[in-house]
């Protein structure tokens, strides 16, 4: 009988898992820094940049393994996607002048890193649609649309279509490997 595994085994997982445990860790360092200078809410949004990137990478590998380890990435990206939204509108709900419009640039960019490359397209598709579904001026509706849009977009890229050409290039490489 064979045995399920609990623990990851080739150099690609253990890396992985460590791509995993860096990212609570990153976001506490940056928000420790935010609370030394007086604002931890724009450290724990800033400390969304590096953690994207790192994600994004952990994204990347796993397209490559294909386990049940790497669909744990699915998860990771949409968690990761998701608290830097809500730190977002947590940092816009400040009391500061600028404080939305930092909010808003600060989860632009992290988008961005998060569905690179397809996140290049969103910025386009948000300026056709925004003028028609946010016209009340509100800032938590603009922050979760801009989102969305950028969510939609790297998840279809990440989850869908880079699978897809992952396998169709596997599939056609074992063809002509077979003739």
């Amino acid at each position: 009988m064979e045995r399920a595994r609990s623990v990851p085994k080739t150099r690609s997982e253990k890396l992985l898992v460590v791509l995993w445990l860096l990212i609570p860790v990153v976001v506490a360092g940056v928000s420790v820094y935010g609370w030394n200078i007086g604002d931890m809410r724009g450290g724990i949004l800033l400390g969304f940049l590096p953690v994207s990137l790192i994600t994004v990478v952990s994204v990347v590998i796993a397209s490559v393994i294909e386990n049940s380890v790497s669909k744990f990435t699915r998860w990771v990206w949409l968690a990761v996607s998701l608290a830097a939204l809500l730190a977002a509108m947590l940092f816009a709900s400040q009391p500061m002048p600028d404080a939305s419009k930092g909010a808003d640039m600060l989860l632009a960019y992290i988008m961005v890193i998060l569905s690179f490359p397809a996140g290049l397209l969103a910025p386009f598709v948000l300026m056709a649609v925004s003028s028609f579904l946010w016209k009340d001026g509100s800032n938590l509706a603009g922050l979760t649309g801009m989102w969305l849009c950028f969510l939609v977009a790297g998840y279809v890229q990440w989850f869908v279509l880079v699978p897809w050409l992952w396998r169709k290039w596997k599939t056609r490489r074992l063809a002509s490997t077979r003739s």
